[in-house]
């Protein structure tokens, strides 16, 4: 299954119309938003898209009420850490990583996802796949950036917008 990361959007609207563009060409099927989404009205540019969207709350989401009844229509939002399987692989959706180091050496999951730091990430250690792709938004790191994983081809990338 092909699998569309982002996190860090920040109300950034023309690279989320990039990075869902993007996601649309590689026709993901799933789409994981680990955190900071800002405002609840970012959720009408996921509306549109084909695949489910499950997002984590981030540590600027201050409206969560407003965001889980925005992206009602869209998908799921939930407060991390969040495990769900997706076709038999296990995950875990964080925003905040200061746990990260504890999850990674208890080889629960299969991928390890996370946000915040605004920074790329993506290593394996074990049998844990760990995978930042950076930020949608570029404030910190100057290049936006999604990611996508293929579960079937054991494939994860980071792509620049």
């Amino acid at each position: 299954m092909k699998i569309g990361v982002l996190s860090d959007t920040h109300d950034h609207i023309s690279n989320i119309k990039k990075a869902i563009n993007l996601f649309t060409s590689l026709e993901i099927e799933f789409i994981l938003h680990l955190g900071d989404f800002v405002a609840p009205f970012t959720a009408k540019y996921f509306l549109n898209m084909d695949a489910k969207f499950i997002g984590i709350f981030g540590n600027n989401d201050g409206e969560k009420f407003g965001l889980k009844k925005a992206f009602s229509d869209t998908g799921e939002l939930h407060s991390p850490p969040y495990e769900l399987n997706i076709e038999d692989k296990s995950f875990l959706l964080l925003h905040d990583p200061i746990t990260l180091d504890s999850y990674i050496k208890s080889q629960k999951y299969d991928y390890i996802l996370y946000g915040h730091l605004h920074k790329k990430d993506k290593r394996t250690i074990g049998k844990t796949k760990i995978f930042n792709p950076g930020e949608v938004c570029g404030i910190v790191s100057g290049i936006p950036s999604i990611g996508y994983i293929d579960t079937k081809q054991d494939i994860m990338e980071i792509i620049d917008l």
